[in-house]
């Protein structure tokens, strides 16, 4: 008894956490499904790609890189 009362705020955050996490996921995942064209094919249509048209890929070439490109570089730092 005397973890549960000293650790309530943790868990009291891991229940919130888990609890959004799969709201996330469900509503998510749903949203996603109804947003896909129906095709009577087997392979799914190329979908449209707006963050191209928001951002256009632009990226100044850098010799020391790997492969000369910032954004992959920083997003495999992400990584």
């Amino acid at each position: 008894n005397n973890v549960l009362y000293n650790n309530r705020k943790l868990f009291l955050s891991v229940i919130l956490w888990f609890t959004t996490y799969e709201l996330m996921g469900v509503v998510g995942g749903t949203i996603a499904f109804l947003h896909f064209p129906r095709t009577p094919d087997e392979q799914p249509i190329a979908l449209p790609d707006y963050g191209y048209d928001i951002i256009p890929y632009f990226c100044p070439y850098i010799p020391y890189i790997p492969h000369g490109n910032l954004q992959s570089f920083i997003l495999m730092i992400f990584y």
